[in-house]
């Protein structure tokens, strides 16, 4: 093999004993996992073939992650310095066919194998650039160490190569009473001053003074406004402190990660107290399933690794110095937590590996057995008469003492994982499961039919706390042990996936309230489009449903329409997204439990837009598989383009939607390019730029049925809009004031030639309401319809609280 020799990139110049590795390879196939989640999202994947002899378990491998842009590829030592013992070289074989390196060889050098990995080179970015004087510090990482120099070198570089996740960082490194030599970490330190400026505090206590009291001391140290405590036996993953910022910032006061052993076996997946002060780390030695891969508000968070804010630790009295030597240290601060009301999250979007008892030993120490039952009899004596008693009894089922926390147990059903940049009834399920859990709901989530980037969605739903369940085509198990129902409410959103399986939640569930969400009442949008079909271009909701029920060509559509109100009767709840589909239902079904939760916009912030004068394209947003955009397209270019063309207006519209577009494509056949530009699927950035940059969207709907967001996202950007009644509907728009609407192709050109044309026109209807009208759709506004739609249920039956 071919060896590539080592490059120098601009900081080594000069540095003739340095090669330092910036290596930003990571951990095990758990990213199969997490390959897609929020920070994964700007790492390319790089497929590894690790070959003799074996190297550290950092670099044991199948998959890792590089957010560099360069393809040079180099190999350099772990930064001690010219310490050669450990100094290692790796050979690596770049594939041009496959872009991928096919080879990972470590060198044994003096004895020990370097922490190294092959990796692209770049410079240093956020948190590992040197500390502008008396800019802020976003994260302080506090490194408490006794002995194992090497070991806590290691760690600290991987602390510094994961720390551009944060604006600005610091280390603060506690070296307690250590009696070994602890040259090679000291030399770790120096090397990263020197060579990036990077701000070490290094604290040295003459003797032990144990791990609650050198993690004080460390964080009183530090000036960051986020600590991150870090064991000197514990690697992080790329994407371990952006996962823990995010959920802290999100609400929690603790968080902690995913802890793997050095086998990929679970150390701790969030920690669990019980009545008699007994704890568990949860999923201990397990492989990884749905089980532990969502957050979860948990009791405690192992202080291996955990975040939180310098205040909120400070406010809550630090550790306890009772447990000083460590253990239950980490157990007392979460209950201190959770009895100030507020929430402690495990984050397993967050993966770190602990090698733990390097520092006070494995679990037959009999030092640490010892320590352990001491510090449980204190943390027994301290909370028997508060914390202690709310928690399940010893013997509890680990699964269901995980869960205890969160209450109702709520199943959702839907056809697939929600997609929120994709298209707005995602957005809205999204943000609707989201609330859910943050309202303390334990959610359960099951797609029944899978997508090829399905994992990405995934990825986000467990981030914010759903369980999201395997797509297997099947419901998940609905009974406990005992045979009672294992949820205490369904929803089952979506006609077909109600009709599939309705009958087996009754069955396994009876009594449990089922919640059907109609997403768009169905029957509504057929007869719409049998109407279109015939040729009506103007029709009123009420002359819609007097042909479902007269004509005699819409007797499928009646059938159909019967099935849809049979499963409004089974339900004890009913939720549609607009007030006409309310009203309509309620009129055919007057007993229906009815509640409107519609979609959720916000809006954006547009720095960059350009003014009026400056646009001069329009845009068209919709998924290529909806019947109803297709035509929509078809009316645009068949009746409305002529129009404007006869009266000298010029006119490129952007046609924006997801999935392929094999049904447009016999629209598009004959119609002049100039008049057109297809997109496909955009990310949600790329849309957002493209609206800052059009004229006015345009929604020229003939059927359907729900409320469209495209046509809100329009207006949450302040730019114009020209719709059809179809289209506006269910939204509040009223035309002439927010918007335009019109339903014939004479009007429809019409008011999209004046807004092409008039620039005082395009200003009225720029951002006209949107105050109005995104406090009509705003994330709380859905979540309390929600909440009340739940109120009105039953939720007693299912599951209780530590009852499995």
């Amino acid at each position: 093999m071919e060896k590539i020799k080592l490059q120098k990139t601009p900081l080594m110049r000069g540095k003739k004993h340095i090669l330092f590795l910036l290596r930003l390879g990571i951990l095990s196939l758990l990213f199969l996992y997490f390959g897609n989640l929020l920070m994964a999202e700007r790492w390319t994947t790089w497929e590894v073939k690790v070959v003799e002899p074996p190297v550290s378990r950092l670099a044991q491998v199948a998959t890792f992650f590089s957010n560099l842009e360069s393809k040079n590829l180099g190999a350099c030592h772990n930064g001690l310095l010219a310490n050669s013992s450990y100094c290692g070289l790796v050979d690596c074989m770049w594939s041009t066919k496959t872009n991928s390196i096919v080879s990972f060889v470590p060198y044994k050098v003096g004895g020990t194998v370097g922490m190294l990995r092959c990796a692209n080179q770049r410079l240093p970015v956020k948190g590992q650039l040197p500390q502008r004087l008396g800019s802020p510090v976003e994260v302080s990482f506090v490194l408490p160490v006794h002995n194992s120099p090497v070991m806590a070198a290691e760690v600290l570089l991987e602390l510094f190569l994961t720390a551009s996740e944060a604006e600005s960082a610091e280390f603060v490194v506690v070296n307690d009473g250590s009696s070994q030599d602890m040259t090679p970490l000291v030399r770790q330190i120096q090397f990263l001053k020197d060579f990036f400026g990077t701000r070490i505090a290094y604290i040295s206590n003459t003797k032990r003074s144990g791990f609650s009291k050198a993690c004080k001391k460390g964080v009183r140290a530090a000036v960051g406004q986020y600590i991150a405590l870090i064991n000197s036996d514990l690697y992080v993953t790329p994407g371990w402190l952006y996962s823990l910022l995010s959920t802290v910032k999100d609400g929690a006061l603790v968080a902690g990660p995913l802890m793997l052993t050095s086998e990929s076996l679970i150390s701790e997946a969030g920690g669990i107290v019980f009545s008699d002060a007994s704890a568990a780390n949860y999923g201990r030695f397990q492989t990884l399933d749905h089980r532990h891969l969502y957050a979860r508000t948990v009791d405690y968070i192992s202080a291996a690794c955990i975040l939180f804010s310098k205040d909120t630790f400070t406010w809550l009295g630090e550790f306890d110095e009772q447990f000083g030597a460590g253990y239950y240290e980490d157990t007392d601060l979460g209950m201190r937590v959770k009895s100030s009301s507020g929430r402690v999250t495990y984050q397993p979007s967050s993966v770190v590996v602990h090698d733990e008892g390097k520092t006070l030993g494995d679990d037959s120490n009999p030092n640490k057995q010892a320590l352990m039952a001491e510090n449980k009899e204190k943390f027994y004596r301290k909370w028997i008469t508060s914390a202690l008693p709310q928690q399940c009894p010893p013997g509890t089922p680990l699964d269901v003492a995980a869960r205890r926390a969160r209450y109702p147990h709520m199943l959702w059903v839907d056809d697939i994982v929600p997609e929120p940049d994709r298209d707005s009834g995602s957005l809205r399920l999204f943000q609707i499961l989201k609330s859910l859990v943050g309202d303390g709901f334990d959610v359960v989530f099951q797609g029944m039919t899978g997508r090829h980037d399905g994992l990405k969605y995934e990825s986000r739903l467990r981030h914010v706390g759903v369980d999201v369940r395997e797509v297997t085509g099947k419901l998940p198990p609905l009974r406990a042990s005992d045979g009672r129902c294992l949820f205490n409410v369904v929803v089952i959103a979506r006609r077909y996936i109600f009709a599939r399986v309705i009958d087996a939640v009754e069955s396994a569930c009876p009594g449990v309230p089922v919640i059907f969400d109609t997403v768009d009442v169905h029957f509504l949008r057929e007869i719409r489009m049998y109407l279109t079909d015939k040729g009506r271009e103007r029709y009123s909701t009420e002359e819609a449903m007097r042909a479902l029920n007269e004509d005699a060509g819409a007797q499928a559509i009646r059938q159909m329409m019967e099935l849809e109100l049979s499963f409004v009767r089974r339900s004890a709840a009913t939720i549609v997204v607009s007030t006409a589909e309310h009203d309509i239902i309620k009129k055919l079904v007057p007993e229906a439990n009815l509640h409107i939760v519609s979609n959720v916009h916000v809006p954006y912030d547009t720095p960059d837009a350009l003014d009026c004068e400056r646009r001069a394209e329009v845009l068209f947003v919709g998924n290529m598989n909806h019947d109803p955009n297709v035509d929509a397209l078809r009316w645009w270019f068949s009746s409305v383009v002529p129009l404007l063309q006869s009266w000298g207006t010029e006119v490129m519209l952007n046609i924006v939607g997801a999935n392929e577009y094999t049904k447009l494509l016999p629209v598009l056949q004959g119609t002049n390019a100039s008049w057109y530009r297809f997109h496909g699927y955009t990310t949600a950035p790329e849309l957002d730029k493209m609206h800052s940059r059009v004229k006015l969207l345009v929604a020229p709907l003939r059927f359907g049925a729900g409320v469209k967001g495209k046509v809100l996202e329009a207006v949450m950007h302040r730019l114009p809009v020209v719709a059809t009644t179809i289209a506006a509907e269910g939204l509040s728009l009223r035309n002439g004031t927010d918007c335009l609407i019109a339903d014939t192709a004479h009007d429809f050109a019409s008011a999209v030639q004046r807004l092409l044309t008039d620039c005082g026109a395009w200003r009225k209807f720029s951002g006209a309401s949107i105050h109005r009208i995104s406090s009509l759709f705003a994330p709380g506004r859905a979540e309390a319809s929600f909440m009340d739609l739940v109120r009105t249920l039953d939720l007693r039956q299912g599951v209780r609280r530590c009852k499995g």
